[in-house]
């Protein structure tokens, strides 16, 4: 969870920058950019060279939030892992699921312009399609509602939440929320204060089962685009 977290603030950190049409380094977001990807190498066990980072950011700057987003992101940190990636525009091409091709296929001459002429006109459409997501992104909603939150965290936990849990993780997020730099914090920052919230009334709620609840609330206002999403 916490991986797909990372790649998710990547994504709409990324996302960002694209819809201000400047180069990724240029962005003042790039640290973030920076720290979130090294942290997502780490995660998995990649060395944090520069080469492994621009890998990691190129592709997920090119691809597209779909339901296979996650899948094809870890099936591409495995292959970076296992030393497989070649630099190549091959690397950059998402899966495309319910199509094989025989490995020892060839392409003609004609098959491969065909080819080129496709993916121009895939990269087109995706570029019709990222401006209508930028519009619709526009119109998402902006505050963050404890009980919509309450929700999101039921139907997407595999363990129950008692509403003291929750009215008390709900507060120590505010106070971090209001009173610390959230829009500059990971993951991490947002867990350490809030489990210092609880420590500090004398709870005794679950560290891990803390962290998680944290997670989920932060996957939801990523969702919103309150948190992880820069403007």
């Amino acid at each position: 969870m916490l991986t797909q977290l990372r790649l998710k603030q990547l994504y709409f950190l990324l996302e960002s920058v694209a819809r201000k049409a400047i180069p990724i380094s240029r962005s003042k977001h790039y640290p973030e950019i920076i720290e979130v990807t090294r942290q997502i190498l780490e995660t998995c066990g990649i060395s944090r060279i520069e080469k492994y980072e621009t890998l990691l950011i190129q592709y997920v700057y090119n691809a597209e939030y779909t339901e296979h987003f996650m899948d094809d992101v870890i099936n591409y940190l495995i292959n970076m892992a296992e030393k497989k990636l070649t630099g190549e525009i091959e690397d950059f091409l998402p899966s495309k699921p319910d199509e094989h091709q025989d490995e020892e296929d060839e392409l003609t001459d004609e098959s491969e312009e065909d080819f080129f002429d496709e993916e121009e006109k895939e990269w087109l459409e995706l570029e019709e399609q990222r401006a209508k997501r930028f519009r619709a992104l526009q119109s998402m909603p902006r505050v963050m509602e404890p009980e919509i939150v309450k929700q999101y965290l039921e139907d997407n936990l595999d363990f129950p939440i008692s509403d003291q849990e929750f009215k008390d993780i709900e507060i120590g997020f505010r106070l971090f929320w209001k009173y610390g730099n959230p829009q500059r914090s990971g993951d991490i920052d947002f867990q350490n204060a809030v489990i210092a919230y609880l420590t500090s009334i004398e709870s005794t709620m679950d560290h891990k089962k803390v962290r998680e609840i944290v997670d989920s609330i932060l996957e939801y206002l990523q969702e919103v685009r309150l948190w992880g999403y820069p403007e």
